[in-house]
């Protein structure tokens, strides 16, 4: 239960402080320039804090690409999901209630021309990055310790690149909260489809490249040591 309810807390805090951050953009009117290192801070400290408990996910497309690597079971997988969306939605809650009604709640929105095929791709690309990035932590050979800042870089790289266009989510819950409290649904499914497309072709990618034989191994190493 422990690593569930981390999920939950991890995408509580996730979720608030970077929708919390457009908001707060929204409300002084000042730049959105620091929005991406933000994002790259929250995700650094939820990696290094929760992280030995339930891996730090927070993000349901992250959950998937680690399924699909072999590295979580299917009923955890779900789990960790479920608390995720409930997560960012109390988030959104909270958000809500402190700041009031400002900028939808900081939901991701994509800037006209973008909320289709385009938009929806962008997002994939983003998350790939994310999800390699996530992905690579688990080889052998990879620092530990550099495993936040790996991870954190990635997706404040991700949404200072893709921001202007998408709002940079690669993150279905931190999607959904915010959209589902404020009733913001413009191209929402492009910010679900993107992600979940982008992180099963990049953990793919990382099974078939480098960590084949070890993602391969663990199920039997674990029986081995029971």
């Amino acid at each position: 239960m422990k690593k569930y309810v981390a999920e939950f807390v991890g995408t509580f805090l996730l979720t608030t402080v970077i929708a919390g951050a457009v908001m707060m953009d929204a409300m002084t009117h000042s730049a959105t320039a620091n929005v991406p290192f933000v994002v790259f801070l929250v995700l650094m400290v939820l990696v290094y804090t929760i992280g030995p408990i339930s891996g730090a996910h927070v993000n349901p497309a992250v959950t998937i690409g680690v399924l699909t690597l072999g590295r979580i079971p299917f009923r955890d997988a779900v789990l960790y999901i479920v608390a995720q969306l409930l997560g960012a939605v109390v988030a959104a809650l909270v958000l809500l209630g402190i700041l009031g009604h400002v900028a939808s709640l900081g939901a991701t929105v994509p800037v006209p021309g973008w909320g289709g095929a385009r938009g929806a791709a962008l997002e994939a690309l983003l998350t790939f990055g994310l999800v390699f990035a996530v992905s690579m932590t688990f080889h052998p050979k990879f620092p530990p310790l550099a495993s936040g800042l790996a991870v954190g870089g990635a997706l404040g790289l991700g949404a200072f690149w893709g921001g202007a266009l998408t709002g940079g989510s690669m993150n279905p819950a931190r999607t959904l909260g915010p959209a589902l409290i404020s009733g913001q649904y413009a191209s929402v499914w492009i910010y679900i489809v993107g992600p979940i497309a982008g992180a099963i072709v990049a953990a793919l990618v990382v099974r078939y490249l480098l960590l084949e034989g070890e993602v391969r191994q663990a199920p039997a190493a674990k029986r081995a040591k029971r």
